[in-house]
């Protein structure tokens, strides 16, 4: 697939965080509109954001609320307590990682599903 994106204006060093890459392989996934109406944001922040322009350009904007939201919606972590289970490494989804720390209530019929939602309250993500 080809992409569509423009590139840059100039290099700014926000575009060295890896969530900066996430936000462009989604724009070149999908419609750069359906990525700002899925994380909820203006298509022009996105744009300013991938091409350094505006704000974002000149430094007077920081897109870290912009990247959190990024990751949230399509970033993927290391769960400590999976890997832990397991032995070895085990990679989810931000929205799984939200469903087994968001629960509405403890899991008190599963002692495995307790243990990990127990887990998620001392976890970094």
């Amino acid at each position: 697939m080809t992409s569509t994106l423009k590139p840059p204006l100039k290099h700014m060093p926000y575009m060295d965080d890896p969530r900066f890459a996430m936000l462009q392989a989604a724009c070149e996934r999908e419609d750069q509109r359906k990525v700002a109406q899925r994380i909820g944001v203006s298509d022009s922040v996105i744009s300013q954001v991938l091409r350094a322009t505006g704000a974002y350009g000149s430094g007077a904007a920081s897109p870290v609320r912009l990247f959190d939201k990024v990751e949230h919606k399509f970033g993927s972590y290391e769960c400590p307590h999976l890997t832990e289970i397991y032995s070895e490494s085990r990679v989810i989804t931000a929205a799984e990682c939200r469903t087994y720390a968001h629960r509405a209530t403890a899991p008190i019929g599963s002692p495995g599903l307790m243990d990990h939602w127990r887990a998620c309250a001392t976890c970094p993500h």
